[in-house]
């Protein structure tokens, strides 16, 4: 005997499920151990609303405090995982990119760069909705950041362990400025050149300059690859 129904035999049809839409304030899916997907969108809102509203407002006579770290802006965001809007929140000195001319280099106090990316780090997993001071909250960002870090040299054990920076430093009139270790003139650093995507030499940047004339500064600032010897460049 077929037991199909027929046309005409009677049945109770299936109904399909319908799609539930889920209200902007009840999708909370957080569990003890991870945050629900809408807190994590919010967090991320708050922090683009904190970068988009502590722009640095651009000063032509800022210079970094003598002593301290600096760091060119490429490797701070490379190294620290930041964006350019982000690193547009830092204070920052132009120096000359011999690499691209009509684009100079921005050398940023490492220190401030290192808040900058814990405070982000910080605010991504909701610290700041807790009542925590502001030095709590960079240190758990801190925290955050070592923990990343971690993870990235067990996936490639040739990740740096610390940032490319320099010091900055002032010369004093009547001394010797270069450096007798790197025959560096104190207050000056150096910048990779580059042409066809084959680094050539080293550049000498300088930032302060203690005489109106600037004549300290040598005229040799360009150091061929292999060379101990700074040349003139020219063209």
């Amino acid at each position: 005997m077929n037991d199909l129904p027929s046309p005409s035999t009677p049945r109770n049809l299936r109904k399909r499920p319908q799609k539930r839409t889920v209200p902007e304030d009840d999708d909370d899916d957080s569990t003890d151990n991870e945050p629900s997907a809408k807190k994590k969108r919010q967090w991320k809102r708050d922090w683009v609303r904190w970068v988009s509203e502590s722009k640095w407002e651009k000063d032509p006579s800022y210079k970094q405090k003598v002593g301290s770290e600096e760091i060119h802006g490429s490797d701070a965001m490379k190294f620290y995982n930041l964006t350019g809007e982000e690193m547009d929140t830092l204070p920052f000195w132009k120096f000359e990119n011999i690499n691209s001319l009509s684009h100079p280099g921005r050398s940023y106090v490492d220190n401030e760069v290192k808040r900058l990316a814990y405070r982000k780090l910080a605010m991504l997993v909701g610290f700041h909705k807790e009542d925590m001071e502001e030095n709590e909250l960079l240190r758990q960002g801190y925290i955050l950041f070592e923990e990343k870090q971690i993870q990235r040299r067990q996936g490639n054990p040739n990740t740096p362990t610390e940032p490319i920076t320099g010091t900055i430093f002032i010369p004093k009139p009547h001394e010797t400025y270069r450096n007798p270790l790197t025959g560096i003139p104190h207050g000056c650093w150096e910048s990779p050149v580059w042409r066809n995507g084959v680094l050539i030499g080293h550049w000498l940047n300088a930032q302060f300059t203690p005489d109106d004339d600037g004549e300290w500064i040598p005229k040799e600032r360009f150091k061929p690859l292999g060379s101990d010897t700074w040349i003139e460049q020219r063209g």
